[in-house]
């Protein structure tokens, strides 16, 4: 009996729901614990310059952590490995490189980015410039949002990829699939509600969940051409 029930399908979706809960837990761990900690802790005016840095630790390990996730996932959807832990450092360590130039190019440009919305969303009713300023924007955020979701797959998939060349190619996917791209930012949309309301949604799925989705959503698009790139090395 208890082989029938390994074998059956209620089982396997447990089984993968449990990786995504200790997915989720993990990076919580490398990235997300100490301002969440800190941030439970009534802070006297004597520290409160902790928090200014408090989250500079997590510049060097969250998109690490998400980039090691998408790994791991796509690693369990390809069939190339079915374990979590070891798997989730081993990709940790071989994409960190990579994961933080990201990370600083998403720093460069998000500085401007967040000064631009401050600006043209304080000023948004005083004339259409600033209103179009406003919108224009906005719709940047989106577009680096749709690149950088499909540049994480891009380097997990296609790791010989110089950066520039991996950026052009997860531009192509992000508008030439834009139906697929909206979807997976709504389903990021969901999970940040769902994780704002529920605490323990926000332990357990909010970040793996997601992501889930996103390899999900896009992998016959991205097998297909990571079989015939493979298939071409042969």
């Amino acid at each position: 009996m208890l082989k029938k029930f390994f074998a059956s399908k209620l089982y396997r979706i447990f089984d993968y729901a449990m990786r995504l809960i200790l997915l989720n837990v993990m990076t919580f761990i490398a990235s997300l614990l100490l301002p969440l900690l800190w941030s439970l802790i009534e802070v006297s005016p004597t520290f409160e310059w902790v928090n200014d840095i408090i989250f500079i630790p997590m510049f060097f390990t969250l998109i690490p952590s998400i980039v090691s996730v998408v790994d791991t996932i796509r690693g369990y959807e390809l069939g190339l490995d079915d374990r979590v832990f070891k798997t989730f450092l081993i990709n940790f360590s071989k994409n960190y490189r990579v994961s933080m130039k990201i990370s600083v190019i998403l720093l460069i440009v998000a500085i401007p980015l967040y000064n631009s919305f401050t600006v043209f969303n304080s000023l948004k009713t005083q004339s259409i410039a600033n209103a179009i300023g406003y919108i224009l924007t906005i719709s940047l955020v989106v577009i680096i949002i749709f690149i950088t979701m499909h540049l994480i797959l891009v380097v997990t998939y296609f790791r010989d990829l110089r950066l520039i060349d991996a950026f052009k190619l997860a531009a192509t996917f992000a508008f030439k699939d834009i139906f697929g791209s909206i979807l997976i930012l709504a389903a990021f949309a969901v999970a940040l509600i769902i994780a704002y309301l529920n605490s323990w949604f926000l332990v357990l799925f909010s970040i793996s969940l997601p992501l889930y989705a996103l390899v999900k959503i896009t992998k016959s698009k991205y097998k297909r051409i990571y079989d015939r790139v493979e298939n071409n090395f042969k």
